[in-house]
């Protein structure tokens, strides 16, 4: 008998994370003021979420004043309602990694990102489209 609740309890748990993972995927979006040398101008950011098991890919795009930049997921992870994963930026400066960590609460993510290895982030909460 113990045995038996015991498979229906990790049944209902996993059953339970595979769902959560479900309603993270798809699209995601957030705007973010940057500071630029003729001023501050406004970012849309978007992330296009898959989840399968407890792995997380994807993309992230985020759309300036004059061009797009498109980043691969990297690293991703879903723990509970807990999202981490990196993205490289490309510029011409070079590559930048940024690290992302993020709590899903129903259609917000809620988080914070920054560059690899430093203490500062900058907070988002990012709005689900689809």
């Amino acid at each position: 008998m113990k045995k038996r609740l015991f498979l229906m309890i990790a049944g209902l748990a996993v059953g339970a994370l595979a769902a959560l993972g479900a309603d993270l995927s798809g699209k995601w979006t957030f705007e973010s003021k940057m500071e630029t040398k003729k001023g501050e101008v406004t970012a849309k950011t978007t992330l296009d979420l898959k989840v399968e098991g407890g792995t997380v890919t994807g993309k992230v795009t985020t759309a300036g004043a004059r061009r797009e930049l498109t980043a691969d997921i990297a690293d991703g992870k879903l723990d509970g309602n807990k999202v981490t994963f990196t993205t490289t930026q490309s510029t011409r400066k070079g590559d930048t990694k940024i690290e992302w960590e993020a709590t899903l609460d129903g259609d917000t993510l809620k988080g914070t990102r920054g560059l690899a290895g430093r203490k500062r982030t900058q907070e988002f909460v990012a709005k689900r489209v689809n």
